[in-house]
């Protein structure tokens, strides 16, 4: 079965301070962490209830905000770039019978929120308190976790000028 989105595989563009990352790996991995993080409600239902709290719709919940990265998970798939998290963020499937689009911009907001969360607060707090990964390595990590955090600002911003 073919994907419904591809990603270009060379899309891991190094730019600025990313070029001086040590190990080419740290992106995708920190970009799995990342979806993991947003999919799994054991890590994430506290914040995602926060968010949900305060940009209150009685119209969605947490369950269909699980649902809905259930519903993304089967038709998001591809190799791990920022493509994955540009995606997350402005999903919308018009076709869709189990959400409708209201429903999933709604949601899409509540994941760049938590991810915007994850990558300033958890993310780097995590990091912080690891015994596994090793000193050299943590600065690597805080610039892509930048590095990231800015590419999703600028994706976000001019999505929204040209729409």
């Amino acid at each position: 079965m073919e994907p419904k989105h591809k990603f270009d595989k060379n899309d891991l563009s190094y730019q600025g301070e990313l070029k001086t990352v040590r190990n080419r790996n740290i992106l995708p991995n920190i970009i799995n962490l990342i979806v993991s993080y947003i999919r799994r409600i054991n890590k994430s239902k506290k914040i995602v209830k926060k968010i949900l709290h305060k940009y209150k719709d009685n119209r969605y919940n947490l369950k269909r905000f699980y649902a809905y990265q259930i519903y993304l998970k089967s038709a998001i798939s591809g190799y791990t770039s920022k493509n994955i998290l540009h995606l997350i963020i402005t999903f919308c499937d018009p076709s869709s019978t189990i959400f409708s689009i209201d429903e999933q911009l709604y949601y899409n907001m509540v994941c760049r929120v938590a991810i915007g969360y994850y990558l300033k607060i958890e993310g780097p707090l995590k990091l912080l308190t690891s015994k596994k990964e090793h000193k050299t390595h943590k600065v690597d990590h805080f610039k892509i976790y930048r590095y990231l955090l800015n590419d999703l600002r600028h994706y976000f911003h001019s999505q929204k000028a040209n729409s």
